[in-house]
């Protein structure tokens, strides 16, 4: 059954109105209905009512076996409902897409967002733990069903009490209401769906200049006019649990989050709510009221009931009239053809050798077929008024013989349709061999895999050692770590004694350079005096006094003594140098090849370790 069709002009003058500000209820943009809460007899039952739209969620528990990869933790099922009772466009055969998207939604709001503590549930860890289900179901849809879901569910689960069990060992006993007081939910946080439309204004030329008019709460004929819908699940700490967007226009940053301020302010009145009920209700059961959902269906006008108890009486004349009036022959004594038995009583034609006797009565014109309209006519037509029967031995062998036909027929008939189901059977029997034939390939084909890594695994195995091998290759490992460390320990200190050998090698090499210096200094003034003296001889040869030349030869010879002096020095240092060098190299060489012996010896170590 489909919902009525909403018709251009409602389209349009619902849009007009949101546009102008005047909604088709009379109440603002961010107003949203009247909301109320009611609780049944039974604790975990309530009925959310927002406007004219309303809800029913029951919360019921059982034992269960707790997840395996969660022993420890209870169970929350949802399972949301949408009859044709609610509206007509939903069908009870069939979960619509819409529903799916509900029943997701208050998952996601209430289970996925840790509401409820479950591990509470767990009665023994791995083995028995309570399994909530929460059954929500719409009463009447006249728009934003979401929020009245999910007022319903959560007024449910802050009612609902849970009764006290008792472990004794492997037994677990459940109280009753009588020996134990039922206990509450442990709720960390409580999250509402706060559900808000938005539509572009049509009345502006261009699409980047629409402005979004965002719209709480709207009824349904507002829903089939809004460019989209975004239904927020948030509780009073502002904390985001689920969030649904449905439409054919998209929202920016800041009116998502302009949607997600006004829901947080609308969830505290909508929490306060469900808060005074339950402390009304608890009030009320402490005083011995037990409490009754209202159901204004009742009170609607039905019509007037004398006119129902007239069509009954119809119906039982109809139905009295149409009862056929049978009379059954025992015996029939033989009569001669002459004789007639006048007023009510039926006439028999006996014939010799007879001695049963089929009584032909009226039957309801709805009970006939054709062929035994047509036998029965003729034959009242043959003897008059049709109240008069007589017996027909031809007619009736032929009503046997179209009895028994019609049996066979109906039986062939009933084999047919037999054979094609066991054909139908063969064939499906059939296309799963074929099936499994694959399956087969495919399993084989995973089991020759299987088998050689089995056998790879096996070879792998065998080239394992034991565990003597391994706790011996394990010591050695140890052994040559400790070694490792005393060499390095021993290179380090090796290092520490060459340092002052290489320092003096350094100081020497800077001596070194120095005295080759002087001595360049020294050839150099050698050269210098040798030129001077040459000039001096060439020009005054004759004139040159004997002092100035005995001066110049004892300055020449004390450079020449300066000179051997520092080249004897010179030569005694390198060979002091060299001695020391050959010494240090001789040092460093032997430590290099007991260092290098040692690192060999880790090696093999190492490379035999690796192998076993």
């Amino acid at each position: 059954m489909r919902e009525p069709a909403f018709s251009k002009a409602e389209e349009n003058f619902a849009k007009c109105a949101i546009f102008e500000g005047n909604r088709l209820d009379g109440r603002s943009y961010l107003e949203m209905r009247k909301c109320s809460i009611e609780f049944g007899q039974e604790f975990g039952t309530c009925v959310a009512s927002i406007g004219n739209t309303r809800a029913l969620a029951h919360v019921s528990c059982s034992l269960d076996r707790p997840s395996e990869v969660r022993p420890s933790e209870g169970k929350i099922v949802f399972k949301v409902e949408l009859p044709p009772l609610a509206s007509p466009s939903f069908d009870l055969n069939k979960k619509s897409a819409f529903a799916i998207d509900l029943n997701r939604l208050l998952e996601k709001a209430i289970v996925q967002s840790r509401c409820i503590d479950i591990e509470e549930l767990c009665v023994r860890a791995g083995e028995q733990c309570w399994t909530l289900r929460v059954e929500v179901t719409a009463l009447n849809h006249e728009g934003n069903l979401s929020d009245a879901l999910c007022l319903a569910a959560m007024g449910a689960l802050m009612h609902f009490k849970r009764p006290e069990v008792t472990v004794d060992g492997h037994d677990v006993k459940i109280h009753t209401a009588d020996e134990k007081e039922p206990t509450r939910l442990t709720l960390h946080h409580k999250p509402f769906c706060v559900t808000i439309g938005y539509i572009e204004d049509d009345r502006t030329e261009s699409d980047g200049d629409r402005q979004k008019i965002l719209v709480l709460d709207p009824v349904r004929q507002e829903e089939q006019v809004l460019s989209g819908i975004i239904s927020i699940a948030i509780n009073k700490h502002r904390e985001i649990c689920a969030m649904r967007v449905s439409g054919n226009r998209e929202l920016d940053s800041s009116q998502i989050l302009s949607c997600t301020k006004i829901a947080a302010n609308k969830v505290k009145d909508l929490q306060e709510l469900i808060e005074t009920a339950i402390k009304k209700d608890d009030k009320q059961r402490k005083k011995g009221r037990i409490p009754r959902v209202n159901c204004t269906v009742m009170d609607s006008y039905l019509g007037d009931l004398g006119d129902i108890s007239d069509i009954l009486e119809q119906i039982n004349n109809i139905k009295m009239e149409a009862q056929p009036e049978v009379e059954i022959v025992n015996e029939v004594e033989p009569m001669n053809e002459d004789e007639e038995v006048h007023g009510d009583e039926e006439m028999v034609e006996s014939k010799p050798d007879v001695t049963e006797v089929e009584v032909i009565t009226p039957k309801t014109e709805s009970n006939w077929s054709e062929t035994e309209k047509w036998f029965d006519n003729s034959v009242m037509q043959a003897h008059g008024d049709g109240m008069q029967v007589r017996y027909d031995p031809g007619l009736t062998q032929m009503r046997r013989e179209r009895d028994a036909l019609q049996l066979e027929l109906k039986s062939r008939e009933t084999k047919e349709k037999e054979l094609v189901k066991r054909v139908r059977r063969l064939e499906k029997r059939l296309n799963d061999a074929i099936d499994q034939d694959q399956i087969v390939e495919k399993l084989k084909a995973q089991v020759a895999k299987r088998d050689k890594r089995f056998k790879d695994l096996n070879a792998y195995l065998k080239k394992l050692p034991t565990m003597d091998e391994f706790h011996q290759v394990t010591s050695e490992r140890d052994r040559l770590e400790c070694e490792n460390k005393e060499l390095t320990v021993n290179f380090r200190e090796i290092k520490e004694k060459l340092g002052p050998y290489i320092e003096k090698v350094q100081t020497m090499s800077t001596e070194k350079h120095q005295l080759e210096k002087e001595i360049r200094d020294l050839y150099q003034a050698k050269s210098e005096l040798e030129d001077k003296l040459c000039c001096t001889n060439v020009t005054s040869i004759d004139n040159k006094e004997n002092n100035s030349q005995e001066i110049l030869e004892e300055k020449i010879e004390q450079q020449r003594l300066i000179e051997t002096n520092l080249m004897a020095r010179l030569k005694r240092e390198r060979q002091e140098r060299h001695d020391e060098v050959q010494k240090y190299e001789s040092e460093i060489s032997q430590q290099s090849k007991s260092l290098q012996l040692m690192m060999d010896a880790l090696k093999e170590k190492n490379n035999e370790v690796e192998k076993n």
